[in-house]
């Protein structure tokens, strides 16, 4: 299966100072970013919507550059001493808020990285959900998200 990638090269050669290619990358169908680690059922929102869709990656600790340009601005990170709580809560919003409990990835990317502006103490965290071929994911709210542009919207199913 082909799938969507903001980098020149496979992921596990990925490194910090290749998040410089986010700053090009548009917010939308297939990218999402976070300045913060939001709560359990956004998350799960999230990945339940790329699974559902065409796949995407979401990326904590990146703040758009603007609405008018959702590019990645600024490379805030998350600090070094929450990663580990905030890749749990991620897994956990998975398994007890979605059904089926759909496959995703998670990467972390620490700093310092000056390329980026990445401080020592903090790290980006990007999680690459591919497309589901055991779609639809229910949230646990009882909808179905999908990823609409650069949103994760209820819809409607038949």
């Amino acid at each position: 299966m082909k799938y969507y990638s903001p980098f020149v090269k496979p992921i596990n050669d990925v490194r910090t100072e290749d998040l410089i290619a986010l700053k090009e990358t548009v917010e939308g169908w297939y990218v999402e970013y976070k300045q913060e680690s939001p709560n359990a059922s956004a998350l799960a929102k999230s990945i339940s919507a790329f699974a559902n869709t065409y796949g995407g990656w979401l990326f904590l600790g990146i703040a758009e550059e603007s609405k008018v340009n959702a590019v990645a601005g600024t490379f805030l990170g998350i600090l070094n001493s929450e990663v580990d709580a905030v890749l749990q809560r991620m897994r956990k919003a998975a398994a007890d808020s979605i059904n089926p409990t759909p496959h995703f990835e998670t990467f972390v990317f620490s700093g310092p990285d000056a390329t980026i502006g990445l401080a020592e103490d903090r790290s980006i965290i990007a999680a690459w959900v591919p497309e589901s071929m055991t779609a639809p994911h229910i949230h646990k709210s009882g909808q179905i998200y999908r990823r609409v542009s650069d949103a994760s919207e209820p819809r409607p199913e038949k």
